[in-house]
Parts: C-alpha cells; sequence; structure tokens
C-alpha cells in the first residue's frame, strides 16, 4: 500500500447493540464477529441474557461496551423512583422523554442507575471499550453529563456521538420515519462535541446507523453509508440477531435483524470495504 492510500484510508466502527437482550441476538451478534464485519458491541446489562452474553464475550473474547439503559426492562439500583412506573419498569423511551423534558426525572436516579449498571459489567470481570445508550438517551444534555460523570469515576473516556449527518441515497427518500428520527436524534446531540472534548472523553469523528432500522435493504444501507463516509472514524450501528418469541415480546425490532446479519456477514459487504480501502477497527483504538 502507497503512502496516499494510508493517508486516504477511512476507519469503521460496526459497533452491534443489544447484545443481552435475548439470546437469540447474542447468537446472531456472536456470528457477526466471527464470520462478519462486527468489530465492537454494546451490552445490556438489565435483562435475563445479560448473562449468557457475558459468557460469549468472555470465551470469544469480544470488544463489548456499556449499554446503558433507562428505557426499557426494570432498572437494577434500588433507588430509581422517578425512572419506573407502578410496576417497577422503566418507562418507555416516549414516557421518558416526556417525563425528562417536564423535569420529572431526577439527575441524582439517573447516576445511581448507571453506576450500578456499570459496576455489575466491571463485576463480570469485563474490560469496556465505550460507553453509549440504548434508545439515544444520551441526546438529552443532562443525561450525556450523567453518563460521562458516571463512567469517569470508573476511568471509561470513550463514548458514543449521536450526531448523523445526512447522507445522500435511497434511504431518505423511502424511509421517512427513520430520516425523522435521525434529525431529532442529530439536532438533540450536535453540541455533544463540545461537552466530550471539555470532559476529554473520545468519540468517533462520525456516526451513522440510525436510518438503517426497520429498512427491509440494509444490504444497499450499508454500502449507500460506506460509499459517503467522512473523513476520520465513523461508527456504524447496527442491530444484527435472530428472531424470537422472546423478542418479539420486548422489541418491534425483530424480523429485520435477521436481515442485518445476513448483510453484515456477507461476502458482498466485505469486498464493498476492501474495494473502498476502509480498516476496520474497534472503539478501544480511538486515541
Amino acid at each position: 500500500m502507497n503512502d496516499y492510500a494510508i493517508i486516504k484510508m477511512k476507519k469503521v466502527i460496526f459497533n452491534a447493540d443489544d447484545f443481552g437482550l435475548t439470546k437469540g441476538i447474542n447468537t446472531g451478534i456472536l456470528k457477526c464477529f466471527k464470520s462478519g464485519i462486527v468489530t465492537d458491541s454494546s451490552l445490556l446489562m438489565n435483562f435475563e441474557s445479560t448473562e449468557d452474553a457475558v459468557k460469549i464475550i468472555k470465551r470469544n473474547k469480544l470488544n463489548a461496551g456499556i449499554h446503558l439503559n433507562l428505557t426499557e426492562g426494570k432498572p437494577l439500583s434500588d433507588e430509581a423512583h422517578t425512572l419506573i412506573d407502578k410496576n417497577g419498569n422503566f418507562f418507555n423511551i416516549t414516557k421518558f422523554s416526556l417525563r425528562f423534558m417536564s423535569n420529572k426525572i431526577s439527575d441524582a436516579d439517573i447516576e445511581r442507575e448507571f453506576t450500578a449498571q456499570i459496576e455489575k459489567f466491571l463485576s463480570k470481570k469485563l474490560t469496556p471499550t465505550h460507553i453509549d445508550t440504548h434508545q439515544y438517551v444520551h441526546m438529552f444534555k443532562k443525561v450525556c453529563k450523567a453518563a460521562i460523570k458516571t463512567a469517569r469515576e470508573y476511568r471509561i473516556n470513550k463514548i458514543r456521538y449521536l450526531y448523523e449527518k445526512q447522507l445522500p441515497g435511497f434511504v431518505f427518500k423511502y424511509y421517512k420515519k427513520q430520516h425523522i428520527k435521525s434529525l431529532i436524534v442529530s439536532s438533540f446531540s450536535k453540541k455533544s462535541r463540545n461537552i466530550f472534548k471539555k470532559e476529554k472523553f473520545i468519540s468517533p469523528d462520525n456516526f451513522a446507523g440510525i436510518t438503517t432500522i426497520k429498512s427491509s435493504f440494509p444490504m444497499e444501507s450499508f454500502i449507500n453509508i460506506l460509499r459517503n463516509l467522512k473523513s476520520g472514524t465513523t461508527e456504524i450501528m447496527c442491530h444484527p440477531g435472530y428472531s424470537s418469541e422472546a423478542l418479539e415480546k420486548i422489541s418491534f425490532y425483530n424480523k429485520q435483524r435477521e436481515t442485518e446479519l445476513k448483510a453484515l456477514t456477507s461476502e458482498r459487504l466485505k469486498e464493498e470495504i476492501k474495494r473502498l480501502n476502509i480498516k476496520l477497527i474497534s472503539f478501544k483504538e480511538l486515541n
């Protein structure tokens, strides 16, 4: 490889979210590490299948960060009063967002829950590559600051950057709901880079992946993203896994995970990465 090629090489982290949500997702993510292009993952700490995911990560020496969660399942903290409904479950993302913007969510409750989830991760003798949040809740400035404050106490200093630059291509033309979601998350997250710099946290230069959610064409979505990469390092969020009854009960995004899995383990995507001179890395390689 000549010097010009080295200069022009772009780096990508394919990060698989929702490790630990179900055993089918755990199996799918493992396959994407072993036979595909996934280089990092984000582990949920408050689900029944978390223990299965931990075993898979340790046995196969996989990269994993902490998928801090405030909107699904039950909390790990005993003092999460403003985060839960009368049944002891987290409020869903819509109710959480409304309560948060109405100042009905306690900052202390958020910090306590993040602490409990990080401590559980570390108790499994795992080393986190980074932190991010389930359903993008660190798009909110106060949640972002709480995540950073808590993570710093455990010497974690890498975090997902949620601002997604709008890309050309068919995705936005045919998947307007995802486009709108991306615009909302990005508008809240645009200034988080300043927080990261002030607190000396490291994040990829770019982020992509919201617009692949619910897509019937994940292969084309990923290729569209790869062909329009900006300079530097880009995290591409993905959600591979196997469909199951257990998943249907807790997630609207079910069979679509199998189409992502197929794309992420395909020779076509591997060849495209090679053709575009893209280097695959993990969060732990950021500096």
